[in-house]
């Protein structure tokens, strides 16, 4: 089909997909997954009005293309980069904590995580997400499963998730305080919940598996 003249093709990143998504009076504030964006892409995420880009790749920033930098400059966009090692297609503990702490935080919302092909690396920050809010093992599993060309979750992955990621060791942003001088406590952090009203409605998100339940 051809396109309308003078109307940008809205193409997503292969494998793209809504991890979670809430919204507060007057914006989304959601978490979307995939792969390396290409400049076909760029159209689309710009639709998106996105606060913060997540990049999983080796190398850190020099493994990134400068169309993507360039991108997230002209649309004033957070560019956070999770530093893969050279043997390593999983991301650090430490790496996965820091940065679900900052989309913890509703000024980095909503966000576009992301690695080379949508698959291994980012299906592992998102099963730690998943762990956060309290899925089982069957349903992060079953998830994971759907974006990679394996069909399974390896054991390394596995171990990661649920042995070595601790959601206690995440930084989650706390609401200031009231104080007596009659300060009012700042919007754009979470509250004593220990969730962020974010990580509040992705605990409401029922896994794809079980949807139909409830």
């Amino acid at each position: 089909m051809a396109s309308t003249p003078g109307r940008l093709v809205q193409v997503p990143p292969f494998r793209f997909a809504v991890v979670s998504c809430g919204r507060t009076s007057d914006r989304d504030e959601c978490l979307y997954r995939g792969a390396y964006p290409s400049l076909r892409n760029f159209p689309f995420l710009s639709g998106l009005g996105l606060a913060s880009v997540v990049s999983i790749v080796k190398g850190g920033l020099s493994g990134l293309t400068v169309d993507l930098i360039e991108f997230c400059k002209h649309e004033r966009i957070r560019l956070i980069v999770i530093n893969l090692g050279e043997e390593s297609k999983i991301p650090s503990v430490a790496s996965v904590t820091r940065v679900l702490g900052l989309l913890a935080d509703r000024r980095n919302l909503p966000a576009y995580v992301h690695c080379v092909d949508g698959g291994l690396a980012t299906g592992v920050f998102v099963m730690c997400l998943r762990m956060m809010q309290h899925w089982s093992i069957e349903s992060m599993s079953a998830e994971y499963s759907r974006f990679v060309k394996e069909g399974n979750v390896p054991s390394e992955v596995r171990n990661f998730v649920v042995s070595t990621f601790r959601a206690s060791n995440v930084d989650l942003p706390v609401a200031k305080r009231a104080s007596s001088e009659g300060e009012n406590e700042d919007d754009n952090v979470a509250g004593d919940d220990a969730f962020s009203t974010m990580i509040a409605s992705w605990v409401t998100f029922k896994p794809f598996a079980d949807a139909s339940s409830g």
